[in-house]
């Protein structure tokens, strides 16, 4: 199966697997917000893994090795190109994507790494 750059995926503790291209049951969240913010381990337990699509690759984060607390993190870096003759034509392209986790220790620490578009 093949996914957009950048698209989201979590494994958790009783096997169920949300991936942010499906629907959330409550319709006022997306999943990737589910994921994010972890709405979905009251449900389904603990994440195992949290992962990203890149390039037809998935890349994962073991998650039952991140520290008690820690946040998944996904920032899509993007650049918006104006057309003021015609603004139907206004786009959008990502330029980057930081991908990884936080977690606070006296100061907030940050594990991601850059993937270039």
């Amino acid at each position: 199966m093949s996914f957009k750059d950048g698209v989201i995926e979590a494994e958790y503790s009783d096997g169920f697997v949300a991936n942010e291209n499906m629907p959330y049951v409550d319709s006022s969240i997306t999943m990737n917000i589910a994921i994010l913010s972890q709405i979905n381990e009251k449900q389904h337990g603990r994440m195992k893994r949290f992962s990203m699509y890149f390039k037809n690759n998935r890349i994962d984060v073991d998650w039952t090795k991140t520290p008690i607390g820690s946040k998944p993190i996904r920032i899509k870096n993007m650049s918006r190109k104006l057309n003021f003759d015609n603004p139907f034509t206004n786009s959008t392209e990502m330029l980057s994507i930081e991908f990884g986790y936080e977690y606070s220790k006296a100061i907030l620490v940050r594990k991601t790494k850059v993937y270039k578009i």
